[in-house]
C-alpha cells in the first residue's frame, strides 16, 4: 500500500510538471522567453594590446610549424577504491 502511494504521488508529481512547463490551454508551446528574445544586442570585443617582439616571434614559429604537430596522449593506470586496475 505504501508503495502504491508513493508511485500515485510520484506520476501526480510528474504530470503536474509536465502541465506547469509545456501543456498549458490545451496545447503544447515553447516558452517565449527561449525561442523568441524580445531583443539581441550584439556587441564587438575590445580590441586587444599589441603584441612584443617575443610573442610575435613565438606566433612566427607557430605559423611555421603548424604542419608538424602532432597530438600526444598518454595513459596512467591507477588503482580504485577495490584495488582494480583503471586507466585514467
Amino acid at each position: 500500500m505504501r508503495f502504491l502511494r508513493t508511485l500515485i504521488f510520484a506520476i501526480l508529481l510528474a504530470f503536474a510538471f509536465f502541465y506547469f512547463t509545456t501543456y498549458r490551454n490545451g496545447r503544447l508551446h515553447s516558452p517565449n522567453w527561449i525561442s523568441r528574445p524580445q531583443n539581441v544586442e550584439i556587441t564587438e570585443a575590445a580590441g586587444g594590446e599589441a603584441l612584443d617582439t617575443e610573442e610575435q616571434n613565438n606566433i612566427a614559429v607557430y605559423r611555421k610549424n603548424i604542419a608538424s604537430v602532432v597530438n600526444i596522449t598518454s595513459r596512467v593506470m591507477t588503482c580504485d577504491f577495490f584495488y582494480g586496475l583503471v586507466p585514467q
